[in-house]
């Protein structure tokens, strides 16, 4: 039996077309500046931004937790304050987006999601305008990760390649690159795609590259004795961010379990 919370998910992902254009068409009435200010890809590109915030509504509802929703607005917040999109916006964008959602919807799940909403609206002035390095002096490896990490930014894959293979064939474990040197590198290039300071073309680049080199490391990952267990490990429909759970598979690897790795953007059906 479904929850309110499940059923308001539901609602939302059910009208997801129809909220996004109520949304964008309100904000442009209430302020035609924003026309002038973004002009008509700004308009799109808010039709765009919506539908992404109602699947982070509807999942964070599916699982009533506040905090899912939350959380990826602080991230909101600063990607889009990094692209010259204040706060003042979001927020004004948030709350158009919670009394659309009441219109929408039936009345105890346009109150339910709207309620998550507002909660993200009132917890936004305590959310940071920037984010912090991951890549932190007196770290395990941090040199290391350093290292790697320049020489991807660079385009220097190969060197990059060279980094690893080297550090493993001095006898760090497999383990230890993963978790202080490709974690760290990978939010990183996040970090720096969040605050508009490299491309999406330039952060595809890099995740490849640390991908082939992962791959590159499976005669040590796979050499575990097996341990009778299995893992399948997979991205749902939609999320083509698979490098982490594909990180997330290898240690299940090398505990010994026998893994199935399906990759990004897997169908349920």
């Amino acid at each position: 039996m479904q929850t309110p919370h499940q059923h308001a998910s539901e609602a939302v992902l059910g009208r997801r077309t129809e909220i996004a254009a109520a949304l964008v068409e309100r904000e442009f009435a209430r302020h035609p500046e924003l026309a002038q200010r973004y002009g008509a890809t700004g308009r799109a590109k808010s039709l765009q931004d919506v539908g992404y915030h109602l699947s982070f509504l509807a999942q964070a509802l599916a699982v009533n937790n506040r905090a899912l929703f939350i959380d990826y607005v602080a991230w909101v917040k600063v990607m889009l304050g990094k692209r010259n999109v204040s706060a003042a916006d979001l927020a004004f964008h948030l709350e158009c987006l919670a009394e659309v959602l009441t219109e929408q919807l039936p009345a105890e799940a346009g109150a339910l999601a709207a309620a998550f909403v507002v909660a993200a609206v009132q917890a936004m002035p305590a959310m940071p305008e920037d984010l912090p390095t991951f890549l932190h002096e007196g770290e395990p490896l941090s040199p290391r990760a350093h290292q790697y990490f320049e020489a991807l930014r660079r385009g220097e894959r190969h060197l990059a390649s060279q980094l690893v293979l080297a550090a493993v064939a001095a006898g760090t474990p497999v383990r230890d690159i993963y978790l202080h040197v490709f974690q760290p590198a990978q939010y990183e290039i996040g970090r720096l795609w969040q605050t508009n300071r490299i491309s999406v073309a330039q952060e595809h680049y890099c995740t490849a590259a640390t991908q082939l080199i992962m791959s590159q490391l499976y005669s040590h990952i796979f050499a575990t004795a097996k341990n009778g267990r299995t893992l399948v490990a997979t991205c749902v429909s939609g999320d083509l961010h698979e490098i982490g759970v594909r990180m997330v598979a290898d240690f299940f690897e090398m505990a010994g379990w026998n893994t199935f790795y399906l990759g990004a953007n897997t169908p349920h059906s």
